[in-house]
């Protein structure tokens, strides 16, 4: 294939003129132009450029990262391919040969989109629905779907598994073209995601399942403060002694009685006011449970949207094979078990009782 080069014209006039404020050995795969700002933004073979609306002024921004095995020539990864601006949410992504790009600033920085399975995909074209945060992406290995809300990524391919290569939207419809024909696809992503929502909506969520755990294993930090609270109490209150005694006399041989008294005492320790010596095992019992309590919540906060997860994608793009679709509902019971055992039954009966499964 041909150096993929600039050029530019003036508007309105059709005589293109190269641009050579750009390396010759750099290929132009994409150009996006801001509207409010007028600001150029190059995904190129080196990198991402930005430029002002004449191509005067041009800048790299984001560097292609370049590797080199021996007795080869340089390569690079992270090749900026597409880019694509968000309307909504003024968002820029640009999909590279290695993942997702996301730049919040008008194209001035870049970060990479860390999520399981996206860094290993090269990226052709990005495509979204309006008003939905699910991005749509062509890849060698087909179409997938990113929801960026629910941090989850799904090849919803099905028939194009082929290479994808762009993406278009006709009255809802999706068109794939691909290393093996044209396709379309009506998706209902913004149908499913409410229905998702819906289903999902009566679960308990995370933070109540947090506060169970914690008051079932008796980790809760509300605990040591109550015991803090009731020792500085202790301290006012006085040590209560309470005597019931008689006097016995003899003389000449003779035995008597006297009266019966009571008598009552009350100390104070003026210093546990300062300080208790019970604050000592306190402490130590605080360290104790923190460290406790962090790995709990870890193990908790895992399982909670591990589950979430899997039932996301059994609810939106379910396993056609059956064995696969058994072993996803047996993860999901597994998941939930878990979360029971942190809560004493109380997630599953929680869940019964809001009717989610009705």
């Amino acid at each position: 294939m041909g150096k993929l080069q600039l050029y530019l014209a003036e508007e309105g006039i059709y005589k293109f003129r190269r641009v050579f404020n750009l390396d010759e050995d750099i290929q132009v795969y994409d150009i996006e132009i801001l509207p409010d700002s007028g600001i150029v933004i190059l995904a190129s073979s080196k990198g991402i450029y930005l430029a002002d609306k004449k191509l005067e002024r041009i800048e790299r921004v984001l560097v292609a990262r370049s590797y080199r095995e021996e007795g080869e020539e340089e390569n690079f990864r992270n090749i900026p391919q597409c880019i694509y601006l968000d309307k909504d949410t003024q968002n820029i992504y640009s999909g590279t040969t290695s993942g997702l790009f996301v730049s919040k600033d008008k194209g001035e920085a870049w970060q990479r989109l860390n999520l399981a399975g996206l860094n290993s995909l090269n990226i052709k074209e990005i495509s979204k629905v309006p008003d939905k945060n699910i991005l749509y992406l062509a890849t060698e290995e087909g179409l997938y779907e990113l929801n960026l809300e629910d941090r989850t990524l799904n090849n919803i391919s099905g028939g194009a598994s082929s290479e994808v290569r762009d993406l278009a939207w006709v009255k809802g419809v999706l068109f794939l073209a691909t290393s093996s024909g044209l396709y379309k696809r009506q998706l209902k992503s913004s149908d499913s995601a409410d229905n998702v929502e819906k289903y999902l909506k009566d679960e308990p969520s995370y933070l109540e399942v947090q506060e169970k755990a914690l008051n079932y294993n008796h980790l809760h930090p509300d605990i040591i403060k109550n015991w803090k609270r009731r020792i500085r109490l202790r301290a006012i209150f006085p040590s209560v002694d309470v005597d019931y005694y008689k006097s016995v006399t003899s003389s000449y041989g003779k035995w008597s009685v006297g009266p019966r008294d009571w008598s009552v005492g009350l100390s104070w320790n003026v210093g546990d006011l300062i300080w208790n010596s019970y604050e000592d095992d306190i402490d130590s019992r605080a360290r104790l449970d923190t460290q406790t309590r962090i790995d709990l919540l870890d193990d908790l906060r895992r399982i909670y949207f591990e589950r979430r997860r899997i039932k996301f994608e059994l609810i939106k793009n379910p396993p056609q094979d059956g064995q696969k679709l058994l072993k996803k509902k047996l993860y999901l019971e597994e998941l939930t078990a878990g979360l029971d055992a942190y809560t004493g039954g109380w997630f599953s009966q929680e869940i019964r009782r809001r009717g989610a499964y009705k």
